[in-house]
């Protein structure tokens, strides 16, 4: 993790994959949201689907964007480390709270299953 950090940090010549690497959990995670909401979308669940799947769309283009400016040289890796960790706790915060949702369903669900 420090040589990751060192490396982001002074643009070494791996800093995309060091990058990339770091990005990836909040992918994973981003990932992760989709497969809920989807399932979640059969369930009827009370989510708002399409909201979750743009807010979804929007990270990933912000993670997108986050790169471009930081190989464009708009953004310090500092600042682009800083705005990865605050959208990796968001994403974290949105992922509870989906699966949340989706275990009270799927728990309603089988309260009233044997009920007729």
């Amino acid at each position: 993790v420090i040589v990751d950090t060192v490396s982001m940090l002074t643009m070494s010549p791996t800093w995309e994959q060091v990058w990339g690497k770091l990005q990836e959990p909040v992918l994973e995670r981003l990932r992760s949201v989709t497969r809920m909401v989807r399932s979640a979308s059969r369930r009827r669940s009370g989510l708002q689907v399409d909201a979750v799947q743009n807010w979804v769309g929007h990270q990933n283009r912000r993670l997108g964007e986050l790169t471009n400016s930081l190989d464009q040289g708009e953004i310090s890796p500092a600042a682009a480390l800083a705005e990865l960790d605050r959208i990796s706790r968001l994403v974290s915060t949105v992922e509870t709270a989906v699966a949340r949702r989706r275990d009270a369903v799927a728990n309603a669900a089988a309260a009233t299953s044997g009920c007729r």
